[in-house]
């Protein structure tokens, strides 16, 4: 088990077969995780709260303060829908990288509900040809990215962000 930047195991994200209740629990409190970690830092105020609404969802359904429409500015609503973007697309141990139609398809059906049309809009007209889309820009710099290793009794919880 490897352990992401939050205290959430990536157990739960790595696992290749449904989570369970336990497990879905302590997913759901990343964002929570996210608050007080970024809300220790000076001049993160901002971030802070956009990190913390990346699961709300405009229907008032998400997690982790159930937020409605209204109280979601635009920066919350576009790093959303990011994150379900990247989420779908993305290479999973229990799954293949969803196509792009499939991924806008599911956009398509969240939109004015879960998330935000024009930020899904915005995101299509950005990648165009559905069909052609190449895999995420970004893989290559997450996969270089390596994980944190478990804390440990002794731990005082500060490492690098990157192994060196």
């Amino acid at each position: 088990m490897t352990w992401t930047s939050l205290p959430c195991p990536t157990l739960s994200y790595d696992k290749p077969g449904p989570l369970s209740d336990d497990e879905w629990a302590t997913v759901r409190r990343h964002p929570y995780h996210s608050q007080q970690i970024l809300g220790q830092i000076r001049g993160f105020e901002r971030l802070t709260q956009i990190a913390a609404a990346h699961h709300e969802r405009l229907d008032g359904r998400g997690y982790f303060q159930g937020l409605q429409s209204a109280d979601l500015d635009l920066d919350m609503r576009v790093l959303a829908c990011a994150d379900v973007f990247d989420a779908l697309s993305a290479q999973r141990p229990y799954r293949d990288a969803m196509p792009m139609s499939k991924v806008f398809g599911i956009l398509d059906k969240d939109a004015g509900v879960a998330l935000d049309a024009d930020c899904i809009a915005a995101l299509k007209s950005r990648y165009g040809d559905l069909e052609m889309m190449p895999a995420p820009a970004f893989a290559p710099i997450a996969s270089a990215l390596s994980p944190a290793p478990p804390p440990s009794e002794a731990d005082d919880g500060l490492r690098p962000l990157r192994a060196a």
